[in-house]
């Protein structure tokens, strides 16, 4: 059962980015099958609040992502979803600069063009103090916008996943707050 508690901006978002060139490799599917739960979650979310989520299919640009439409006003705008144990572990948003994979160095995902992103407390361990998960929805064209990589507020790191070398950067939830990227909060229980 999820109950989502929000306050959904309705304005702002464009509706077509540029187009989004990913190959469908195995690491791609490995990691569209482990956000499978977590795009559900966020349909369902969504769709108890006037939204009609659809998961773009992969043969289209913004494949994995979902294209959501507001019942009500008609907005359109695609949303990409990423499952981060580093908010409810650190209040930090985890977002990847760069993977070194068998020697070769390739963008992360913070190099994509996204209009927003949904990112889901993935962690089991740590809930807020009334047992619910949150879903963070960031308005990314204005963060990416407006973040500076090298801010001493944020930390840069450099650590191993999955056996790649990935370099992220943790910006901490209060910032993303004080700075006006955070759109809606989803609670589920």
């Amino acid at each position: 059962m999820f109950v989502c508690i929000n306050n959904i901006s309705r304005g702002g978002s464009k509706e077509s980015l540029a187009l989004l060139f990913m190959a469908l490799d195995k690491t791609f599917e490995v990691k569209l099958n482990q956000s499978k739960p977590f795009v559900i979650l966020v349909k369902q979310c969504l769709a108890d609040y006037g939204y009609e989520a659809k998961s773009v299919p992969l043969s289209e640009e913004h494949k994995g992502d979902l294209h959501v439409t507001d019942r009500l006003t008609g907005e359109r705008f695609y949303l990409e979803v990423k499952a981060d144990s580093s908010i409810a572990n650190t209040h930090n948003m985890y977002i990847e600069l760069r993977v070194d994979r068998n020697g070769k160095k390739s963008d992360g995902w913070y190099h994509y063009d996204y209009s927003r992103i949904a990112v889901v407390d993935s962690s089991a361990k740590v809930k807020n103090p009334a047992n619910k998960k949150s879903i963070y929805i960031i308005d990314w064209e204005k963060m990416k916008t407006e973040l500076d990589l090298d801010d001493s507020r944020c930390k840069k790191i450099r650590h191993l996943v999955d056996g790649n070398y990935n370099t992220a950067l943790l910006v901490p939830l209060r910032y993303i707050i004080a700075r006006g990227w955070l759109l809606d909060e989803f609670f589920m229980m």
